[in-house]
């Protein structure tokens, strides 16, 4: 019999417990239309304010116990406006005391919580954001640090190499879309020290890639001895990153690094320096992508044939005689970049 009423107790309770999840569930998903209606109501009455130019005030004071959702929507907008727009936006966040809702979501318990805090700080600068950006910088977790140190580069803050390589340090270091906007910044603001960094074998590979692939974004000539150095580094990965980054600048000087690229023995290697060849317009090196067109990897064959294409005369010339002669895997390549040209 006891067995029978422990049964049906513990019945009870699991229907209990799934009835109070479902309730739950329920209440959260009408909070969140709820929310989501009165941001459209927001933003509606917002767009004419910043057509207009002003009514800031007024549009505070009737939004000022929806503070919450002002300021969500205030900041969600402001990150897609520029200019006297955003200014206007950030005005109207600061009246309605928007850093009492967003600066102490960075002490959440929830790491969503606080990354969002971090991204959304970025449009919105001042003393308060920076100095809880700066605490952030230690938060325990990468992604956390990593948008508040791009918060931190937008907002104009002069952050120390060093704390930008502790704030995206971790034990496993993968690519992050955040790191690369921090050094495509930096590469504006001081190109020799993403070159340091981008040089340092000590640092984190994946590191040291995103440092390359943001070099091209200064337009700055004098960093190129540096890229050809890291072309012939001993990291694959390394090495993809520079001759793809010399193609980018597409400066006659690599023409050496890019030949010396096209003879690599990794293909991945082989593929970025036809490219790179073809951005150059090496044209004494219409022979070996000629050869490059037997390759054993398709990548290889088919760039080489691009790059012969973007070669002009040379190039096309070369193409239209393997076409119709050479080997049959030459003939196949020649014919199918042909093919796309004419199509």
């Amino acid at each position: 019999m006891m067995i029978w009423q422990a049964t049906a107790a513990l019945f009870a309770i699991s229907l209990g417990w799934t009835a109070l999840m479902i309730a739950s569930r329920f209440s959260r998903d009408r909070v969140a239309r709820r929310n989501r209606k009165l941001k459209r109501a927001f933003l509606t009455e917002l767009l004419p304010v910043l057509e207009a130019g002003d009514g800031e005030a007024e549009l505070v004071d009737r939004w000022r116990r929806r503070g919450s959702i002002m300021s969500q929507a205030g900041l969600e907008i402001a990150s897609l406006l520029r200019g006297m727009e955003r200014a206007q936006v950030q005005k109207i966040l600061t009246q309605a005391s928007w850093e009492s809702t967003v600066i102490p979501m960075l002490k959440s318990r929830k790491v969503q919580r606080r990354l969002a805090a971090a991204e959304a700080l970025a449009y919105l600068p001042s003393r308060k954001t920076t100095a809880a950006l700066l605490a952030a910088l230690k938060d325990r977790h990468r992604t956390v640090r990593e948008a508040a140190a791009l918060s931190l580069v937008m907002n104009g803050h002069p952050l120390a190499i060093g704390e930008i390589l502790d704030a995206v340090s971790s034990k496993r270091a993968t690519y992050s879309v955040r790191v690369s906007q921090i050094f495509s910044i930096l590469a504006l603001r001081s190109i020799k020290d993403l070159s340091r960094i981008a040089l340092d074998g000590d640092q984190d590979t994946a590191v040291r890639v995103m440092a390359i692939q943001a070099l091209p974004n200064a337009g700055d000539y004098t960093v190129l001895p540096d890229i050809e150095r890291l072309a012939g580094d001993g990291e694959l990965d390394v090495r993809i990153a520079a001759l793809r980054c010399l193609g980018r600048i597409a400066h006659p000087a690599a023409a050496a690094t890019v030949t010396k690229g096209l003879h690599d023995r990794a293909w991945q290697v082989r593929v970025v320096a036809a490219e790179a060849a073809g951005r150059i317009g090496l044209v004494d090196q219409v022979g070996r992508l000629a050869e490059l067109l037997d390759d054993n990897l398709w990548w290889v064959r088919q760039r080489s044939g691009e790059a012969l294409m973007a070669l002009g005369p040379a190039g096309l010339q070369a193409l239209g005689t393997l076409k119709d002669g050479g080997t049959a895997r030459k003939n196949r390549t020649a014919a199918l970049v042909l093919s796309e040209l004419a199509g």
